[in-house]
């Protein structure tokens, strides 16, 4: 009895583990040796749509070019959307751009915290960066 306990708690955890895996949204790319990734927003992000916050990522080479652009598209079902929900274009390349809640008002974007978001920094190319999925905290209703 013992060693089914312990071999189904071995198989649910290896479950857990992969589904939780699957939950990333996050991609990165590698040239010329160096990584080109998003820092922030990270996994369990929850933003205030409200307030402006800051999109950190490396891209030590420029190989994105001198302008990006930063789609914030739909996390659903383990799957990425394609078409963005917003999209804010030529952005300088600088490693970090300031988005406020003015760049995400848009219908489409709920503000619910089961709603799964990533932004995704495009530039030159075909190349395009991901960042780890997060959501937006719900709307505040006054009493």
């Amino acid at each position: 009895m013992k060693k089914i306990v312990i071999v189904l708690t071995g198989v649910l955890l290896v479950l857990v583990h992969t589904s939780v895996r699957a939950l990333t949204c996050a991609s990165e790319q590698k040239i010329k040796g160096y990584e080109v990734k998003v820092l922030s927003p990270t996994t369990g992000t929850v933003i205030n749509k409200n307030a402006a916050f800051l999109i950190q990522y490396l891209d030590p080479i420029q190989a994105l070019g001198m302008v990006v652009n930063v789609g914030l598209h739909e996390f659903r079902n383990n799957k990425k959307s394609f078409k963005p929900v917003k999209k804010l274009s030529n952005q300088p390349n600088s490693g970090n751009i300031l988005m406020t809640g003015a760049n995400l008002s848009q219908p489409g974007v709920k503000g619910s915290v089961e709603d799964q978001y990533f932004l995704r920094i495009s530039g030159a190319g075909n190349l395009a960066i991901d960042s780890e999925c997060f959501s937006f905290a719900p709307a505040r209703t006054n009493p």
